[in-house]
């Protein structure tokens, strides 16, 4: 559901049909709801910004830095796939109970980002399934034309997934769970 979201809002067009190009840039745990009756929901849309923004040589972060793509951090050109990159950086948190990174700051950040590696999340999650971690990996790859080409597609491999397990995840299952 989070990856139907992130859709929706990647595919805007305004009402003479021309792409607002919509980047998050603050998809965090923080940033998305589950609603009682199991509908997720992306929340905070205060650092949003159309594509030609976005792209701008602003020299300020805005997003939790720990779930930022590295585009954003190096400030270079930005599409739909920083989004990708930080629900990349959310599914690994919430496999393994920890993040890949842990910048102090800003400064940190872009010192090193473009040369870190972190360790893949089958090491904290030895339960992880290889094709879940696959799916994960594709998500946080640090060039964005090795990312899943749209949250669409991306949401489609995990559905795709959970459907050869004989799962079913929906609003009613999800709601069902909440409700424990």
């Amino acid at each position: 559901q989070i990856c139907n979201a992130l859709s929706y809002i990647h595919t805007r067009r305004d009402n003479r049909g021309k792409p607002l190009e919509l980047i998050h840039r603050d998809i965090s745990p923080q940033n998305i709801m589950f609603s009682a009756d199991g509908v997720v929901k992306v929340m905070d849309f205060g650092v949003a910004k159309g594509k030609p923004i976005a792209t701008s040589k602003q020299k300020t972060l805005a997003g939790k830095l720990n779930y930022t793509a590295p585009e954003i951090a190096l400030f270079q050109e930005v599409d739909h796939r920083a989004d990708i990159y930080s629900l990349g950086v959310v599914f690994y948190e919430l496999v393994t109970g920890r993040l890949p990174f842990h910048w102090k700051d800003a400064l940190q950040m872009n010192l090193n980002i473009e040369h870190s590696d972190f360790e893949p999340p089958s090491k904290y999650a030895s339960y992880l399934p290889e094709e879940v971690e696959r799916i994960i990996l594709k998500a946080m790859a640090k060039e964005p034309k090795n990312r899943w080409a749209d949250a669409a597609t991306m949401g489609f491999a995990l559905n795709r997934y959970l459907y050869s397990k004989g799962l079913l995840l929906n609003e009613r299952s999800l709601s069902d769970y909440l409700k424990g």
